[in-house]
């Protein structure tokens, strides 16, 4: 089974792509269309998240739909703001999978639902800062 660092170059080079607004977000990039949004709602933080793949293992589109639904609900609860998304393999080796941008997800809240829909990593950012790769560890 491959280690999670074995994905990190393509995590890295993904295109983290919002539809509406439409924004890319990359790891290592700061983001002022993402800061501009952040002042306008009053947060100071957004995480990108998906449910799709779990620990990068291949589901089929019905699995990868049922744990996108059940990720919007579970976002929902948290009465943040929420963006559609879809993260992009810029080689096209894997599919696109569906995403969330999140502002207004703290640090330790977006680590929580990584690690429940089983990813081994998510983009997270703070305001006028670079965005970075966390890890879950997992």
């Amino acid at each position: 089974m491959p280690k999670p660092s074995d994905f990190e170059a393509a995590y890295t080079a993904a295109h983290y792509l919002v539809f509406s607004p439409q924004l890319s977000l990359r790891v290592g990039e700061k983001h002022p269309s993402v800061d501009d949004l952040l002042t306008k709602t009053g947060h100071s933080c957004w995480a990108f998240l998906t449910a799709e793949n779990p620990y990068s293992e291949a589901l089929s589109p019905q699995q990868n739909q049922q744990r996108t639904q059940q990720l919007a609900r579970d976002l929902k609860q948290m009465n943040l703001p929420v963006f559609n998304a879809e993260g992009q393999d810029p080689n096209r080796e894997w599919p696109p999978e569906s995403s969330f941008l999140i502002l207004g997800l703290d640090l330790a809240h977006a680590q929580k639902l990584a690690i429940k829909y089983q990813q081994h990593a998510y983009l997270w950012g703070r305001l006028r800062q670079k965005a970075k790769l966390v890890w879950t560890n997992t």
